[in-house]
């Protein structure tokens, strides 16, 4: 059976909290350093990777009748236990929990799609990027114009929607002073955000300029880019307890393999899905002579 694409969760309204979404840093204890450099011969002794994960198509899909995980994510976890000669054991989280679920101990790594901030940076660490997302400015027909900033439509008359915790309404909330902001509860959709414009509720949303432009794409002539391309790119990456650095040692090595072997794209194609890529800066010696 095929495997759903992005494009039938937007039909259905399934974006779920998405990436954007910043996880509430939770203050809880982190493991020994001893603890930490056991982690790998943990796993390899029990025979088990315990993996978290917050669903976001096409990275991570759930399928509500069968509970069974898909997505190029959990592709991509899958294929490295196979390599460990470990089962992935799945522990759900969501964009509040999944920095506690790690420092707690309930999981070893996380595969949500989630942005390495410098904050987050401070409660886990991060594998290398693994995809890019852009951020993208949603706006209602009869916006259009020539912007060449989001301060640009920084007006009393403009109404902005945004989700509770995320990272692009913080954003929204440094850059602008005057317009209204409508704040939806934290863990809300995105299609919510996106329906909110297209129905004239707000005036901008916004978000990643990937989700945007497959929502734009089944509801044509509903929402106007404010940018030709996207404004700001944010890397999306893997995490691991704080200073479980042979753990994230390994993820390294066997992130970089799929990728150099070119299964990420392979993964990827199979859910439809369509990202940027980390470009290595390689340098051919044939033309240093």
């Amino acid at each position: 059976m095929k495997s759903p694409t992005r494009r039938d969760f937007l039909k259905k309204g399934a974006l779920t909290g998405g990436v954007a979404g910043a996880a509430t840093l939770i203050g809880t204890q982190v493991a020994s350093a001893g603890e930490e450099d056991d982690t790998v011969e943990r796993i390899s002794k029990s025979g088990e990777m315990r993996i978290t994960y917050a669903v976001w198509p096409p990275t991570v899909i759930k399928d509500p009748k069968k509970s069974e995980l898909e997505g190029h994510f959990v592709a991509m976890a899958k294929h490295i236990c196979e390599e460990m000669k470990v089962k992935p054991v799945w522990v759900e989280s969501d964009w509040a929990t999944w920095i506690a679920a790690l420092q707690a101990g309930q999981a070893d790594i996380s595969i949500g799609a989630t942005y390495a901030t410098t904050l987050r940076a401070q409660s886990v660490d991060f594998t290398d990027p693994i995809i890019y997302l852009g951020w993208q400015a949603a706006l209602r027909p009869g916006l259009e114009g020539d912007y060449k900033r989001l301060a640009d439509l920084d007006r009393e008359d403009i109404t902005i929607v945004g989700v509770d915790g995320g990272a692009t309404l913080q954003y929204v909330q440094r850059v602008f002073k005057k317009a209204k902001i409508d704040v939806l509860a934290s863990g809300t959709d995105d299609m919510r955000a996106y329906l909110a414009v297209m129905s004239g509720r707000a005036d901008m949303y916004v978000g990643d300029d990937y989700v945007q432009r497959k929502v734009m794409a089944e509801h044509p002539g509903k929402l106007v880019s404010m940018f030709a391309e996207p404004f700001r790119m944010n890397s999306v990456c893997w995490a691991v307890r704080r200073g479980d650095n042979a753990l994230l040692k390994l993820m390294k090595v066997a992130l970089r393999n799929i990728r150099d072997r070119g299964l990420d794209v392979e993964f990827e194609r199979a859910v439809d899905a369509d990202w940027i890529h980390p470009v290595p800066n390689f340098v051919s010696t044939n033309d240093l002579g």
